[in-house]
């Protein structure tokens, strides 16, 4: 993935409200906003796809985004819990305006270990 048409929702904290659409009109959120151990799941999987945010939602940093299939199929949250932020979610996003943002690269090259060391120091504990 590439882009995504992203859009941001006001909680707290900011960066758990960024989310974004694909080209396949695929939801992407911050697995933060469902749970911590979704959030480390993702994280251990490599499921996330890297945006850069600014100050505005409490960067400057990355926020890790990942899919909605990605979360129903492999994250082991209940199904009805994600069905109803999905609405939410999608709700909010067709009276919004989105932008289209650039997926940050992230490939390293070397050891797994090496990269998801280099990952957790640029995204953070909090996004």
């Amino acid at each position: 993935m590439n882009e995504l048409t992203v859009y941001w929702f006001p909680i707290d904290p900011p960066a758990w409200g960024i989310c974004g659409l694909d080209e396949h009109g695929t939801l992407h959120l911050n697995p933060s906003i469902v749970s911590e151990s979704c959030r480390a799941a993702a994280f251990k999987s490599r499921a996330l796809s890297f945006l850069k945010i600014g100050e505005e939602f409490g960067g400057p940093g990355m926020v890790g985004l990942v899919s909605l299939k990605w979360l129903k199929r492999d994250s082991g949250e209940p199904h009805e819990i994600l069905d109803e932020l999905e609405c939410l979610v999608r709700k909010f996003i067709a009276h919004a305006q989105g932008h289209l943002c650039p997926c940050a690269d992230v490939s390293l090259p070397g050891d797994p270990t090496f990269t998801d060391a280099v990952l957790r120091v640029l995204v953070g504990a909090k996004n």
